[in-house]
């Protein structure tokens, strides 16, 4: 919230997660990252969260690999969007490279206390610990990559890519615009960007559930991430040589929690994907092996 309109070209690899089933100006739940012409990036609670919004699924504390097919075959990713096309359907976008694509498999990172627990200690898992908030989305076919859709590079991918606390970062997406004691807020109507910085994980320990282990602490102020954002990237960049002449970007974050109340003041909670990159790395390559033995047979 409090962020300005952004070009989905200077953003090309924020995804929208949304529900095929809902209207499209209330489709879209959760943000995510393109980090592969397959594969994208985003919170574990945007898989595990469904009743958050109205998908009515059931319970996958029954039966998790039956609730994952059905969030397979309820859920769809948009690539390439920023605009609404028309005041009433704020997420549907003509915009060029724009495209609906479907899921083939969801990897949600066991360790994740939505995940693992059961129903009646969730609450108190949760405020415990919202460490391992991540997970992957596999699509059901590659994504054509223009200049509104890139992939974003993992930070553990290259020595220059690091960001302690004060570095300038930027969080993008569809969520809340205000979220305040008076009212609601609105969703946005466009993609939008806002500025923040890496702080220092003391910051973040007022918030329930905060593990220092694999997260990220950053913000501070009225810019903040809000409903509808969860999921989304934490983006930072850096000069990867000396010769560089322009920056490169890489995933620092995945959203993930933060005050009630958006914009309060307080720093949020990012998924550190530094943490998770080895375990993203095995599971892509886990899943693509799976794949590729299924299409021998």
């Amino acid at each position: 919230m409090n962020g300005h309109d952004e070009l989905q070209r200077l953003s090309p690899w924020i995804v929208s997660l949304r529900y095929k089933d809902a209207a499209e100006e209330t489709a879209h739940f959760c943000g995510g990252s393109i980090i592969g012409k397959r594969w994208i990036v985003t919170a574990a609670h945007c898989i595990t969260e469904t009743s958050l919004f109205n998908f009515n699924f059931q319970s996958f504390h029954h039966d998790k690999a039956g609730y994952l097919k059905n969030y397979v075959e309820k859920i769809f990713v948009r690539v390439g969007t920023h605009l609404g096309h028309g005041q009433q359907n704020p997420y549907s976008s003509v915009f060029d490279g724009t495209k609906a694509l479907n899921i083939s498999d969801v990897v949600v990172k066991p360790e994740f206390c939505g995940w693992k627990a059961s129903r009646g200690n969730l609450k108190r898992c949760l405020e415990r610990s919202r460490a391992d908030d991540i997970a992957l989305i596999r699509l059901a076919e590659d994504i054509r990559f223009d200049k509104n859709t890139q992939p974003i590079c993992l930070s553990r991918t290259h020595k220059s890519a690091v960001f302690p606390p004060g570095s300038c970062c930027t969080i993008v997406g569809w969520g809340l615009t205000g979220n305040t004691n008076a009212r609601p807020g609105s969703a946005a109507k466009m993609l939008q960007k806002a500025s923040i910085r890496i702080q220092s994980e003391k910051l973040c320990q007022r918030l329930d559930g905060w593990n220092e282990k694999g997260m990220v602490c950053a913000g501070l102020g009225a810019q903040d991430t809000c409903s509808g954002d969860s999921g989304g990237p934490l983006s930072c960049s850096a000069f990867i040589s000396a010769n560089s002449t322009t920056r490169t970007w890489f995933l620092r974050g995945v959203t993930s929690y933060g005050d009630t109340h958006c914009g309060s003041g307080n720093p949020a909670a990012y998924a550190d994907v530094e943490e998770y990159t080895s375990w993203i790395a095995e599971e892509i390559y886990r899943v693509e092996n799976e794949k590729m033995e299924e299409s021998d047979y």
